[in-house]
C-alpha cells in the first residue's frame, strides 16, 4: 500500500482477528500479529476485511484469488496487480483523500501547493507502481516490533 505501519490495524476472517497490539490499548479478541500471521488463514476464494488506522478507518475487502506455490529466489510477499495509487498516511480517511484529489486538480486552489508537497512530487492517483510496491514489501518486517 505505501503506509509505514504508523497505526494501529487488523485483518478480520470470519470472527477471527489479528492485528499489532499496543500495550496499553489491547483488544482481549485480537490475536498478536507479532505471534500469529495471516498466511495460516489464507485459503483460495475466501474474503477478508483489513482495517488500517482506527482513526482514519480505512476498510479494505480483500479477496484471495489464487495462492501459488513459491518460486525459488524470488521475495515474498509480492503484489502481481492492483489499481491506483496508495493514499498518503494521514489523508483524513476516504473524504480527506478525495477532497485532496480535488485540491490537485485546481492549481488555483488555496491549499494546492501544500496539498501537492504533502502528496509527493510526481505524486499520480491514477498509477499504481508495482516495482515499488514490490520494493516496499519485504520492508514490512521491520516494522513488525514497532507496538511491542
Amino acid at each position: 500500500m505505501g503506509w509505514k505501519n504508523s497505526h494501529l490495524f487488523e485483518f478480520q476472517v470470519g470472527d477471527y482477528k489479528i492485528g499489532y497490539i499496543h500495550p496499553q490499548e489491547a483488544f482481549d479478541d485480537v490475536a498478536d500479529a507479532g505471534e500469529v500471521t495471516l498466511d495460516l488463514l489464507l485459503k483460495e476464494g475466501m474474503t477478508l476485511a483489513y482495517l488500517y488506522d482506527f482513526g482514519d478507518y480505512w476498510m479494505h475487502t480483500v479477496e484471495v484469488e489464487k495462492i501459488i506455490p513459491p518460486e525459488e529466489g524470488r521475495i515474498y510477499p509480492v503484489c502481481t496487480d492492483g489499481q491506483l495509487a496508495c493514499p498518503a498516511e494521514d489523508s483524513g480517511g476516504i473524504h480527506g483523500f478525495y477532497r485532496h484529489l480535488e485540491i490537485i486538480k485546481d492549481p488555483r486552489h488555496e491549499e494546492y501547493k501544500e496539498v501537492k508537497r504533502w502528496l509527493g512530487r510526481g505524486y499520480d492517483p491514477e498509477k499504481l507502481d508495482l516495482d515499488k510496491v514490490n520494493k516496499e514489501l519485504p520492508k514490512f518486517k521491520k516494522y513488525r516490533k514497532r507496538w511491542q
